[in-house]
């Protein structure tokens, strides 16, 4: 994504989206195009307490511990299935009540301790879901 100014995104022949690699990572206009462009979580409107049948994709990026997060930012809670230390991110995979995997891109803090089984939960920026058709 960051040697093009713009790109053209190809499913089976046909033409899915163009546009800045930064728009298409943060507004797919589809599924694939969601998936294509990096790790997201695919979401059922209905996991998310939002009405109709359709996915929602969010990013890993866009989710951050509740304690941490805005008081009006909704949230998710469920237990800890995996943490991942990377330096600086911690990549932390959340199951739901529904066995859903829910990954996220947090920020280590120092002090804090994520472990498997745990409880936890994890808040979101609505103004990150992209409703996918």
């Amino acid at each position: 994504m960051s040697v093009s100014d713009r790109i053209a995104l190809m499913n089976a022949g046909r033409l899915e989206q163009v546009g800045m690699p930064v728009d298409i990572y943060r507004h797919p206009v589809s599924r694939f195009a969601a998936e294509f462009m990096g790790t997201t979580n695919l979401l059922a409107n209905s996991a998310l307490g939002r009405a109709g049948d359709g996915l929602v994709s969010l990013r890993p990026e866009a989710l951050r511990l509740a304690v941490e997060a805005p008081a009006d930012w909704p949230t998710l809670s469920g237990t800890v299935a995996r943490v991942e230390l990377l330096g600086p991110i911690v990549r932390l995979d959340m199951r739901l009540g529904d066995g859903t995997i829910l990954k996220a891109a947090l920020l280590d803090q120092p002090g804090q301790s994520l472990q498997a089984g745990a409880a936890v939960s994890l808040a979101y920026d609505p103004a990150r879901l992209t409703v996918l058709p």
